[in-house]
């Protein structure tokens, strides 16, 4: 699970005190640089396409839901930062228009029941610095476009399918703290460079 600590960012906190919620976009408007969080709400349906409507907002957190279906193309337009759709019940590939969210600094997807490979166009996401794939369903390898990541300082994905491979290259990623890749079918030593990783706290 993904703890994000922002202070610098005033959200929009909507809270639905029913059980049995549809997550429906509608008529929702909300000011600039803040967002929505909706963990826990029991809400069920898809996840809308049409929250391309709210273009400012920068943080989306929908965790601890039964949300279905998958993750709309459509979204590879909003700016987002902080995208959070852990424990829920997605699934299908992961849309390559994702990468095109190059304003993205944080995606947790862990505990859903995705199909297919790990995009290699989330290679895109330069700004990228926590990224949370546990137990999600995808198959491997690990892409080597995420090699360009160099923020990134949390990185977990574990449980995937396939066939093996060998360690993925992450010597760019200087300033990792927390790095778990668990049960991805990787072959092979671990990489001399992970020494260099002084910032590096859990392996």
């Amino acid at each position: 699970m993904v703890r994000i600590y922002r202070n610098d960012v005033i959200f929009f906190v909507l809270v639905i005190c029913m059980a049995q919620v549809t997550l429906e976009a509608g008529a929702m408007t909300l000011p600039a640089d803040e967002g929505i969080f909706l963990v826990g709400q029991d809400l069920d349906g898809v996840l809308p396409p049409s929250l391309v409507k709210l273009p400012y907002h920068k943080e989306l957190n929908l965790m601890q839901n039964y949300l279905s279906g998958s993750i709309p193309p459509e979204w590879g337009s909003i700016k987002l930062e902080f995208l959070v759709l852990s424990v829920n019940n997605l699934s299908g590939s992961i849309p390559a228009s994702l990468g095109n969210i190059t304003t993205l600094r944080a995606l947790a997807l862990e505990s859903n029941f995705f199909s297919g490979s790990i995009p290699p166009e989330m290679g895109r996401l330069i700004n990228m610095e926590v990224l949370e794939m546990q137990a999600s369903g995808f198959e491997g390898p690990i892409p080597s476009t995420l090699s360009v990541l160099s923020n990134m300082k949390y990185l977990v994905i574990s449980d995937l399918s396939g066939e093996s491979s060998v360690f993925p290259d992450l010597s760019n990623m200087k300033n990792m703290q927390t790095l778990m890749l668990r049960s991805c079918n990787m072959t092979g030593s671990i990489p001399e460079y992970i020494s260099n990783m002084t910032s590096l706290q859990v392996l």
